[in-house]
């Protein structure tokens, strides 16, 4: 059930407001996103086959993942708690102009994020990617919180320069980035790895503050790793971090972002299409991805890789395509095949197009193969 504003104030920004079925066990913070559950199937209950013609399966949503990334249906209007077998729920859908949960400080009219995808910060609105649905405008500025202030974004830690120390959940950053960090913020992580031994990883996911040691660590409240992890990729939030935005309205939906932990050697799991953000980790070995970048499923649908974290000067990143695709580059006439890249530093980006196989939009940094 949608339901627009009906009589409203001259100052009240315009909602279209939908009741849907939250499919989940977990809470959902207000502003955050979610995504309709388009492939929904049950064999035990009568009529939700995939051979059947299911209307829950646009009633229905989930929290964003990389393989729903292309169904968003709108933001959370309110928190709600968990609730075992999931429950109802009130969503903005795109088209409305509403507080998203935001992971950064935003400046109106400029800044424009998109949903993540899967991983600690799934629904939260961190970075950019491709316009459409599940991308938004900033309509308020929101600054850094300082020690005395309410809710907001604290500190952006996406370069990946921080390293949590051994499994006490003490996190380090020689920069002094926890000035403004108090008892009970939320640590957002993102990723993070440690060099010579790569099962020793983080866990993503939220962790409330418990100590603020000085401008240079802080201690989370559960152990987020698995051994040593000399990066981290993190946001620092306070309460309810929201920020006032238009959510897009397509034509397209955007894919989402995701947030892709770096390791030494094979690594799977790259979304398809959306922007896919290569975070930090100080690779001794190359990273080869054995599950290759999977096809589009449409022409003219979007691929982005950015590289946001160092990968060290020992190895790179060295990805394929699942079908070759073409690139801009050529001196006969005829367009290069684009089969594979290599990359390894901070901006190094490609973006690619669906025409039947990815064809090169856009390249900076990285080297591209035809075989």
């Amino acid at each position: 059930m949608s339901l627009g504003n009906a009589t409203v104030h001259k100052h009240q920004s315009r909602v279209f407001r939908r009741l849907v079925w939250f499919d989940e066990t977990v809470a959902i913070k207000a502003g955050m996103a979610v995504c309709y559950d388009r492939d929904r199937n049950n064999t035990t209950i009568t009529g939700q086959l995939t051979t059947d013609a299911f209307g829950g399966r646009d009633t229905r949503v989930k929290i964003p993942t990389i393989t729903n990334n292309y169904a968003f249906a709108g933001v959370a209007s309110q928190d709600y708690k968990a609730r075992a077998g999931g429950g109802t729920i009130e969503i903005f859908e795109p088209g409305s102009v509403c507080p998203c949960r935001v992971g950064i400080a935003t400046v109106v009219g400029t800044t424009r994020l998109t949903f993540t995808a899967g991983g600690g910060a799934a629904g939260m609105f961190i970075k950019q990617g491709f316009g459409g649905r599940g991308s938004v405008r900033a309509l308020e500025t929101t600054t850094t919180a300082g020690l005395t202030s309410g809710g907001g974004p604290i500190i952006d830690g996406l370069d990946g320069t921080a390293s949590a120390i051994d499994s006490t959940g003490v996190i380090t950053d020689a920069s002094s980035k926890f000035t403004n960090i108090k008892v009970g913020d939320i640590c957002v992580i993102l990723g993070g790895v440690e060099v010579t031994t790569p099962t020793e990883k983080t866990v993503p996911g939220e962790f409330a503050i418990t100590a603020s040691n000085n401008d240079t660590t802080i201690t989370i409240s559960s152990d987020a790793f698995t051994g040593n992890a000399n990066s981290l990729t993190f946001v620092v939030i306070r309460n309810d971090s929201v920020a006032l935005c238009h959510l897009e309205e397509g034509p397209f939906e955007s894919g989402g972002v995701q947030f892709f932990q770096a390791l030494d050697g094979p690594v799977t799991g790259v979304m398809e299409g959306g922007w896919t953000y290569v975070m930090k980790a100080d690779l001794d070995a190359i990273m080869s991805n054995t599950t290759a970048i999977p096809d589009g499923t449409f022409y003219g649908q979007k691929k982005a890789i950015e590289v946001i974290g160092d990968l060290g000067s020992t190895a790179d990143g060295d990805w394929n395509f699942s079908t070759n695709g073409t690139q801009i580059g050529g001196t006969t006439g005829t367009p290069l095949a684009l089969h594979a890249f290599t990359f390894d530093a901070v901006g190094e980006t490609i973006i690619a197009a669906w025409d039947g196989g990815w064809r090169e939009l856009y390249v900076t940094g990285m080297a591209l193969q035809t075989s």
